[in-house]
């Protein structure tokens, strides 16, 4: 593998394949790093490549994020009688 071009350094080897981020900005502003992944680098590449053109044309949707009290707190009051 050649050296990396610029940015490129987002791209990393993780444990089940590659890694790589991207800068994006919500709608409020906010700054946050969305991740993408591949089982080989070039298929991380294409996904980080794809993620970053959407990130440069504005702000980029995300999925809800669920942390552990909102999936408790939806699972105890379905569970109520």
């Amino acid at each position: 593998m050649s050296k990396r071009g610029n940015s490129e350094g987002s791209l990393y080897q993780s444990g089940d394949g590659w890694r790589g981020y991207v800068w994006c900005t919500r709608p409020d502003g906010t700054r946050y790093r969305k991740y993408v992944r591949g089982t080989t680098y070039d298929e991380a590449r294409q996904n980080w490549v794809h993620l970053r053109e959407q990130a440069s044309r504005g702000p980029v949707s995300s999925r809800p994020r669920h942390t552990r009290n909102t999936r408790c707190s939806a699972a105890c009051t379905s569970s109520r009688i």
